[in-house]
């Protein structure tokens, strides 16, 4: 494919982590800034949207693949969305663990936080920018 091509894909969030193994946030990339007002929107949309029996569209993510990392992208755009929705699914994990559901806590772990190759040490799927 011409690395020119934009590719225009709808899929659900585990898709997206199904088909890319890292996500890395550029060093031109903003850090992390969302507050209490925006994860706040965030969580009420997925309530009201779960409620309806909905899914919740978390907007355009913009991917580019990396050069040098076969299975890496760089995250263009959405990175403030991809980070918050990672972080609520670490506190699901964790809470579950807690409750004693270590199948469901260790599944979410697998498939949205880590990634684990073919007799490779699991590393997380997301890569934040240095500071």
């Amino acid at each position: 494919m011409n690395k020119n091509t934009i590719t225009v894909q709808v899929v659900s969030f585990q898709e997206l982590v199904n088909k890319y193994r890292h996500f890395h946030v550029p060093h031109f990339q903003r850090a992390y800034s969302w507050n209490k007002e925006q994860w706040s929107q965030l969580w009420v949309d997925l309530v009201d949207e779960a409620a309806d029996g909905q899914e919740h569209f978390i907007g355009n993510i913009v991917l580019s693949k990396s050069d040098s990392h076969s299975g890496w992208v760089e995250i263009i755009d959405g990175q403030q969305r991809i980070t918050t929705i990672s972080i609520l699914i670490a506190v699901l994990r964790n809470h579950l663990w807690e409750l004693n559901r270590f199948t469901d806590s260790h599944s979410l772990n697998e498939t949205f936080l880590m990634y684990c190759g073919f007799g490779s040490a699991p590393q997380g799927r997301l890569h934040l920018r240095n500071l």
